[in-house]
């Protein structure tokens, strides 16, 4: 299995699955204390933790960036939501970026941007919406909505340009013979990152 591929099953692994470090990689004594305060945490505190002890160790083990990377996306992936009507959906999957390419959205971060690569960490697309008018809100206190685009799997497969969406606050039109998309939002100003990156799955 490709470097991409572990990296993008390691992210996604279900959340309650029990964090580990591997035999040949141990996790350093302060990250084995910070993952057994984490389920007493609020998500937002978890965040702020997680990000705090990324702060402190500027080169941490592969399998300790790795986990860290996948912990802090689970819970901002659940302070991120679509709302379609009545509605309302988590955020599938979300990507830390130092930078991103303007025109396809590819992110450059630690870990693989497995966009284009759903189907591999377990997502599942959605329906798509009986409304046109979808909004995207956040609750991540640190993070503002920068851009939407729009694409499509095979679109994302072949590197092709992404469309942005003029969208304000959060709000966007799509047409009610909509075919399969992906939604991408862009959020700038993160713990971790510079951007970050959400996406949801329709067909």
């Amino acid at each position: 299995m490709s470097i991409v591929l572990q990296s993008i099953l390691a992210l996604f692994t279900v959340a309650s699955s029990q964090s580990q470090s591997l035999p040949d990689c141990p996790y350093l004594p302060a990250f084995e204390a910070l993952l057994k305060r984490l389920p007493d945490m609020k998500v937002d505190e978890a965040i702020v933790a997680l990000a705090r002890y990324r702060a402190e160790h500027d080169n941490p083990a592969a399998c300790e960036a790795l986990e860290l990377d996948r912990l802090m996306s689970e819970r901002e992936a659940s302070r991120i939501h679509l709302v379609a009507g009545k509605a309302r959906f988590q955020a599938q999957a979300v990507y830390h970026c130092t930078a991103y390419d303007l025109k396809t959205t590819t992110c450059d971060g630690d870990v693989a941007d497995g966009t284009a690569h759903p189907f591999i960490s377990g997502i599942r697309p959605l329906s798509i919406p009986d409304v046109t008018r979808l909004t995207i809100l956040s609750k991540l206190s640190d993070a503002k909505l920068t851009a939407i685009y729009t694409s499509t799997f095979p679109d994302l497969l072949d590197g092709i340009p992404a469309t942005r969406l003029s969208g304000q606050m959060g709000m966007i039109q799509i047409g009610r013979k909509t075919k399969p998309f992906v939604l991408i939002a862009i959020f700038k100003g993160t713990h971790l990152r510079a951007y970050l990156k959400a996406a949801w799955y329709f067909q």
